[in-house]
C-alpha cells in the first residue's frame, strides 16, 4: 500500500511539474492602446511613423510610436501589430538585420527564444537596441546610450523583457 502511495505522488508531482512548465514559455501581448498609455505614463509623446510603402506596412494592422528626448539623447519606441504570427516573425527576422546595422562593432547582443516570445539586444558604447516579439506583436526601441535603462524599464513594463 505505501508503494502505491509513493507512486501516486511521484505521478502528481511530476502532472504539476509538466503544467507548470509548459505555462512558462507563454508571454502574453499588450495592445496598441496599453502600449500608448504606458508610454505616456514614463513621460513618452507619440510619434508619427510615416507608412512608406515598404513591404513592412502591407503586413500590419496597426502601429504606433512614442519618443522622447533629453538634451543629448533620444530613445524612440515603435510598436507593431501584425496580421498574423508568422508575418510577425517575418518582420522580426528582418528588422533584426536592421539592428545590427544600427549598432557599429564592437557591440555585444543578446537573443532570448522560448514559446510565443523573442527577443534581440544589441547594444554598444553609442546605441541600445531591443527588438522583442510575443505573438503577432512586436516591440522595437532605438535609444542612445544614455537611455539605455529607458529601454529596459520600457520592455519590462510592456512584458516584452
Amino acid at each position: 500500500m505505501k508503494k502505491h502511495y509513493r507512486y501516486l505522488t511521484a505521478l502528481l508531482l511530476l502532472a504539476a511539474m509538466m503544467l507548470s512548465m509548459s505555462a512558462c514559455g507563454k508571454k502574453m501581448p499588450v495592445s496598441v492602446g496599453t502600449f500608448q498609455e504606458t508610454m505616456q505614463s514614463l513621460g513618452y509623446e507619440e510619434a508619427v511613423i510615416d507608412d512608406d510603402g515598404s513591404d513592412i506596412f502591407e503586413q500590419l494592422d496597426e502601429f504606433t510610436a512614442a519618443a522622447r528626448q533629453t538634451d543629448d539623447s533620444t530613445c524612440v519606441a515603435r510598436f507593431f501589430v501584425a496580421k498574423s504570427e508568422p508575418a510577425a516573425i517575418s518582420i522580426f527576422n528582418g528588422t533584426r538585420e536592421n539592428a545590427d546595422d544600427l549598432v557599429s562593432l564592437p557591440r555585444s547582443n543578446f537573443e532570448k527564444n522560448m514559446g510565443n516570445y523573442s527577443s534581440y539586444r544589441v547594444k554598444n558604447g553609442e546605441r541600445d537596441v531591443l527588438l522583442a516579439r510575443i505573438d503577432n506583436t512586436i516591440l522595437y526601441i532605438i535609444a542612445d546610450k544614455n537611455m539605455s535603462d529607458d529601454v529596459s524599464e520600457i520592455a519590462k513594463t510592456l512584458g516584452y523583457n
